[in-house]
């Protein structure tokens, strides 16, 4: 028997909205922002790949569904989601030896989109699935710098479900 989409726990619109939802509600994310960059973040649920965040749009996250799969036994299920965050971040640390050279250069970016991503919005994104009764795990992870003041990471995130006896993947 097929379950409806009334019926069905998580679907990926409910996912979605589930990530949405765990990003908004948390002070955390938005006192960072604030405190970090002047302003909270822009949420979106999906991602143009062909027109990446504007450094306008900054800070950005971004939540997109990308699919899923049956396990082996098909006792279980899985739903992946894609986590985008970005900043626009100038700030940089460098160091000079005597003749005047770049020796030591830090791009801060890097380390606040990664902040951002992995101290902030994993811990409120697990926390409103755990909510729900479900676990997350990691899949892959990257962190990217198209120019020097626009820093991205994203992280591929799975859900693992247990398929109750007599139920099928909508």
């Amino acid at each position: 028997m097929r379950t409806t989409p009334e019926s069905y726990p998580l679907t990926f619109a409910s996912i979605v909205e589930t990530a949405m939802s765990a990003i908004r509600d948390s002070e955390d994310i938005a006192r960072w922002c604030l405190d970090t960059y002047g302003r909270v973040p822009c949420v979106h649920n999906e991602l143009d790949p062909m027109t990446p965040p504007h450094e306008s749009d900054c800070p950005f996250i971004a939540i997109c569904p990308i699919g899923g799969s049956s396990g082996e036994d098909r006792s279980s299920y899985q739903r992946g989601f894609m986590v985008h965050v970005a900043v626009s971040d100038p700030g940089r640390v460098e160091r000079r030896d005597e003749l005047g050279r770049i020796v030591w250069l830090e791009y801060l970016g890097t380390k606040r989109v990664s902040y951002l991503l992995e101290a902030l919005v994993y811990p409120a994104i697990v926390s409103g699935f755990e909510a729900a009764g479900y676990a997350l795990s990691t899949e892959s992870e990257e962190i990217m710098s198209p120019d020097v003041t626009l820093f991205e990471a994203r992280s591929a995130i799975t859900i693992d479900i247990d398929r109750c006896i007599g139920e099928d993947v909508p």
